[in-house]
């Protein structure tokens, strides 16, 4: 009976091992530039630009001039989400990533670094670029 016992919460807690590791919060994009605030919407997580830094200084308008619908581009970057969908799958977050200054949305994979910074994988077909978002905390 207890090597049943045993077993059993050997399987649950290997399980908990396995769960992604949480996302929400303030999160400085990999530039430098934006805080992404990451939350739930829905039954998964999304994200949005939710302020530049004093490093954000854009050129031009800070709209998103990049979207592909045309009825899009004068709105503020302030506010759109460029992270959509994101449900845990395994150890990490998957879910959808749009790039406004490239106007082009990819799968996205987001995962915890061991500093607690997030691992951001952005992936066209097979290519992927990997970046990390450090938490927002103290950043002007």
């Amino acid at each position: 009976m207890r090597f049943v016992f045993a077993v059993i919460l050997s399987i649950m807690l290997t399980g908990v091992a396995q769960a992604a590791d949480p996302i929400t919060g303030n999160w400085v994009s990999q530039d430098g530039k934006g805080v992404v605030t990451i939350a739930p919407c829905g039954n998964a997580l999304c994200g949005h630009i939710s302020r530049f830094t004093e490093k954000g200084r854009i050129e031009g308008p800070a709209t998103d001039s990049h979207n592909p619908n045309p009825a899009l581009r004068s709105r503020s970057l302030i506010g759109v989400q460029v992270l959509s969908g994101f449900v845990a799958d395994g150890n990490e977050w998957r879910g959808s990533l749009y790039y406004p200054f490239g106007g082009k949305t990819y799968r996205a994979f987001i995962s915890r670094n061991p500093d607690n910074s997030l691992k951001v994988r952005g992936c066209w077909y097979f290519i992927c670029r990997t970046v990390k978002w450090p938490a927002a905390e103290g950043v002007r």
